[in-house]
Order: structure tokens, then C-alpha cells, then sequence
């Protein structure tokens, strides 16, 4: 029997490559108290780690985010390049 694919739905997406520490979280942090989407997909990539490490510190310090999964804890693709937010 085949193997069941996990679908993800997400209400929306940002890329943040290309991006400095400073614009990424700038831009996280507008996105975190003016949108109204519930299920943010955070594309951050894997790259050297200040991107992931800056986002990560970012939504686990955040009051405004009721909860949080990194991409690799829950085999999405990407897998440590990403972090999904719940606001």
C-alpha cells in the first residue's frame, strides 16, 4: 500500500531570501500584527543560519504567536529552511 502524502495548507507564505537579519524580522514582525492570515509559512532557508536563527528567536519570544513548528519536526519540505507560525 502507498504511502498517504501529507497535504499543508498554509494561509500564507513569505520568502525571505535575499533578505538582511534586520528586513526579515522588520517584515515578520508586520506580517505577524497586520495580517489576518492564521497559518503563516516562513520561507527562511538554510543558508549560514541567520536568517533561521533570527526568525526562530523572533516566534519564540513573540506574544502575538499562539504557537509554532519547524519545517524538520514535521518532515514539510524544506525542512529546516522553514518555520511555520499560528497567529
Amino acid at each position: 500500500m502507498a504511502k498517504k502524502k501529507k497535504i499543508f495548507h498554509f494561509d500564507d507564505d513569505v520568502d525571505f531570501h535575499g533578505y538582511t537579519r534586520e528586513e526579515a524580522i522588520r517584515e515578520l514582525e508586520e506580517l505577524v500584527f497586520t495580517s489576518s492570515s492564521k497559518t503563516l509559512l516562513i520561507i527562511h532557508g538554510k543558508g549560514t543560519g541567520v536568517l533561521k536563527n533570527a526568525v526562530r528567536a523572533f516566534v519564540r519570544k513573540s506574544q502575538h504567536i499562539k504557537s509554532y513548528e519547524f519545517g524538520e519536526n514535521i518532515n514539510l519540505p524544506g525542512g529546516d529552511g522553514v518555520t511555520i507560525i499560528y497567529t
